[in-house]
């Protein structure tokens, strides 16, 4: 069986072999000339059939044969990109070197000097001349030595600092130096001034002038003013560091007249605005103004205008004046108002009057901070 399996073997190689020798020897024919068999061997080194043939030939012979080299396709690496590493600089602090201090040296004290008196012949001193002083002995300065620096590396002895000499103060404080500094911090900025906040304030004053009129269909008359005419203020307000104040003030006006014996009066609240200017002195100056509704009274105007009536106006005010501050929370106030009214509809004596309120007063009044 194994002998028959050989021969089932040699049989494609016997034929493979048959036709290379009938190929050889055709081509040996066809060249009319000998091969040796280097030549033969060198020409059919590119036959790929022949090559095949003698894989062929050594697989049934020795059951090996000689594989071509397979190619082997090279993988491609993709480069790595490696990422520097960043290092932070690290600081060094520099190093600190206390100072060095020497201690100063001890100075001494020298003896006074005297100098030698050479021995010389006494001589008389002619007459008539004057004796000389008697020659008082020399006294030296003591040196005093300067503390020299010390040098890198050098330290103080003991590690202590160089004594210095005891220096007690001796001064005292004025006991009204409080005081005076108060009073000058007041002369350059005034306490009315400085001081902000909410405050209230309250003025009374005479009425110096009157500007009340009447008017009806026939005539206008202008009652002469007695001297019982007054007005008086109440305020609560707000101030800033500017110097303007913002206030709410109620009013009542009164002015009694000579000939009839009757007043008029004015009963109004407005809010006002207040400006003051500081001008480097504890003296404030300042202006106001306001405008509000006021309820104007009259009675028995005339001796022929018997009777009292009142109507609703619209009332108004001006003024000027001064602040001295009394202490850091209240302050003098002394100025003048001008006030007045609308012209309203009055029924006094049967008769229609239209009637307007005026007056000028001198103000005396105070502010207080909260």
């Amino acid at each position: 069986m194994t002998t028959d399996r050989k021969s089932y073997l040699n049989l494609p190689a016997g034929i493979a072999a048959a036709g290379l020798v009938a190929g050889i020897a055709g081509h040996a024919l066809a060249q009319q000339r000998p091969m040796s068999i280097n030549e033969w061997l060198q020409a059919e080194s590119g036959n790929v059939n022949m090559q095949r043939a003698i894989q062929e030939y050594e697989r049934a012979q020795h059951g090996t044969a000689t594989q071509p080299p397979a190619y082997q396709a090279q993988q491609y690496r993709q480069p790595q990109y490696q990422q520097p590493q960043y290092q932070q600089p690290q600081y060094q602090a520099p190093q600190y070197q206390a100072p060095q201090y020497q201690a100063p040296q001890q100075t001494y004290q020298q003896q006074p000097y005297y100098p030698q008196q050479q021995a010389q012949t006494p001589q008389t001193a002619p007459q008539g001349a004057p004796h000389a002083a008697p020659q008082q002995p020399v006294q030296q300065q003591p040196i005093q030595q300067q503390p020299q620096p010390l040098t890198p590396g050098q330290t103080q002895p003991q590690g202590q600092l160089p004594k210095q000499p005891n220096q007690q103060n001796t001064y005292q404080v004025p006991p009204d130096a409080l005081e005076k500094i108060d009073r000058e911090a007041q002369k350059v900025t005034p306490a009315a001034f400085s001081n902000r906040g909410y405050y209230l304030g309250g003025h009374f004053g005479w009425t110096i002038g009157s500007a009340t009129t009447f008017d009806d269909a026939a005539s206008s008359f202008e009652p002469e003013a007695s001297l019982f005419a007054f007005q008086m203020e109440g305020a609560a307000g707000y101030k800033f560091n500017s110097g303007l104040s913002m206030e709410l003030a109620g009013s009542y006006n009164y002015t009694e007249f000579d000939d009839s014996e009757g007043y008029a009066s004015v009963f109004a609240i407005m809010p006002n605005a207040k400006m003051e200017f500081d001008i480097g002195h504890p003296v404030l100056p300042y202006v106001t103004g306001g405008v509000g509704v006021g309820v104007v009274n009259a009675e028995d105007i005339s001796s022929t205008a018997i009777g009292s009536d009142s109507g609703l106006a619209f009332a108004w005010q001006l003024g000027f004046g001064a602040m001295y501050p009394m202490n850091l929370q209240t302050s003098l106030d002394f100025g003048y108002r001008y006030f007045g009214t609308s012209e309203v509809e009055l029924d006094l004596g049967g008769s229609q009057y239209d009637a307007s309120y005026g007056s000028h007063t001198l103000m005396l009044g105070l502010r207080h901070q909260l």
